[in-house]
């Protein structure tokens, strides 16, 4: 279990990232995923961030729980950055804005930084 970050940028720049982790063995070199998402796609996340009120939402969205997924997205806008998330995030709003960058990544690259990861942490 490790934790999955989005970072989605103004100008279409996605980064899916871990977190460092001392108990798992995860270190700042980490792999990454970086991707570029068209313009059309940008302002689909971004009336979903609207819509969603994504800055409103509390930063944290943890539920109490021993074990589970950590979840994080963290917008990136020329005026101002935000990151919300936690472990097992159970919020509609954040849920629907988690889909809709998830829905940008495709699904090859993904399963690729998956591996990655998991031979990183082995």
């Amino acid at each position: 279990m490790y934790h999955k970050n989005i970072a989605i940028y103004d100008d279409g720049k996605l980064i899916i990232y871990t977190n460092e982790d001392s108990k798992l063995n995860i270190d700042d070199d980490a792999p990454v995923l970086r991707m570029q998402v068209d313009d059309e796609e940008v302002e689909q996340v971004k009336h979903t961030i609207k819509q969603k009120r994504f800055w409103k939402l509390p930063r944290n969205l943890s539920t109490p729980s021993d074990d589970g997924k950590f979840k994080y997205i963290t917008v990136n806008l020329k005026n101002g950055s935000k990151k919300v998330g936690g472990l097992n995030p159970d919020n509609e709003r954040f849920d629907d804005i988690y889909q809709s960058v998830w829905d940008l990544v495709e699904g090859e690259e993904y399963r690729n930084l998956k591996e990655e990861i998991e031979e990183y942490i082995e």
